[in-house]
């Protein structure tokens, strides 16, 4: 008696077919969505363009939700003048410039941004007299668009969320943080405390005083530091060029970051481990400075630090 053995059909993956089809759903779907997005919404924003004064002050508080604004100072400005321009969805300006309840001046984007509508677009320019520049104090919070700074300021305070503050001045003490936002700094101030989270910081000119860090973000220097510098990197990045002459005292920390810096070919005097120490000698660096002389401190967890060549 003989047994024959059915041969077995392969077995067809039939759920490759059925995946491949709710994608093409899916993008069919969203193709659909979008279509009917903006056909219901564009040309829904609407021109607009708006003059405003206020009463001049020492104290300035900007609440840039979105939008870019740029603050000046010019000769022969007697008021806070503001000049707006874009398109939105209701009629009128969203930016509002008044005086607050304690004599400080206000400029502030009135109303939620409506990133359902495209197209929305809002841009502002704020005039001060120039008797204010370096006579005024800043207190600015920015969520998706840009802060820009034209001139010197007194005391600043700038919160970023996800947009840029912008300074080109000197300032006499900062405090800045940035979530996934950026801070640029291009002028200097005597004191200068920077934190960033995502975020980055680009710091150019002279400071008295700086001291920036950062989780996973980047801090890009290249300026003369005269007292003090400290730098602590989480698992960011840090790109240093210390300028013309190293600040008194230095501390450059990292844990899992990365950190690079050049600094003025001077004698200088280091605390770090052998390993850091041999990379500075290595790298063509003078540590025979004495007691008096800069000093500057490596603590590295897992991170690593590079010496770049001694800036002439």
């Amino acid at each position: 008696m003989t047994t024959e053995t059915a041969s077995r059909p392969q077995q067809r993956h039939a759920w490759v077919g059925i995946l491949l089809t709710v994608l093409g759903s899916l993008v069919l779907v969203a193709l659909l969505v979008g279509g009917v997005y903006y056909g219901i919404f564009s040309g829904t924003t609407k021109p607009f363009s708006a003059t405003a004064e206020a009463e001049s002050s020492d104290t300035l508080v900007v609440d840039a939700s979105f939008g870019d604004i740029t603050v000046e100072f010019a000769e022969g400005q007697e008021q806070a003048t503001l000049q707006a321009e874009g398109a939105w969805p209701q009629d009128g300006s969203p930016v509002v410039l008044r005086n607050g309840s304690a004599g400080e001046l206000r400029l502030e984007i009135a109303g939620e941004w409506p990133w359902f509508v495209p197209d929305v677009r809002v841009n502002a320019v704020l005039t001060l007299p120039a008797s204010l520049e370096g006579e005024l104090d800043l207190r600015a919070e920015v969520g998706t668009g840009e802060l820009e700074v034209q001139g010197d300021l007194r005391d600043v305070e700038a919160d970023v969320e996800l947009g840029r503050f912008h300074h080109e001045g000197r300032f006499d003490s900062g405090v800045f943080a940035a979530d996934v936002g950026e801070i640029y700094l291009d002028g200097g101030g005597a004191a200068a405390d920077v934190t960033t989270n995502i975020g980055s910081l680009h710091a150019y000119g002279e400071y008295g005083r700086l001291d920036a860090r950062t989780d996973v973000g980047d801090l890009f220097v290249d300026a003369r530091v005269h007292e003090h510098l400290g730098v602590n990197v989480s698992t960011g990045a840090a790109d240093l060029t210390l300028r013309e002459s190293l600040p008194a005292d230095a501390m450059l920390a990292s844990e899992i970051g990365d950190i690079r810096v050049a600094m003025p070919d001077e004698p200088l005097r280091m605390d770090a481990g052998e390993r850091v120490i041999a990379a500075a000698l290595d790298a063509g660096y003078d540590l025979s400075g004495g007691e008096d002389g800069p000093r500057v401190t490596v603590s590295l967890g897992i991170g690593d630090i590079e010496f770049g060549a001694p800036v002439g």
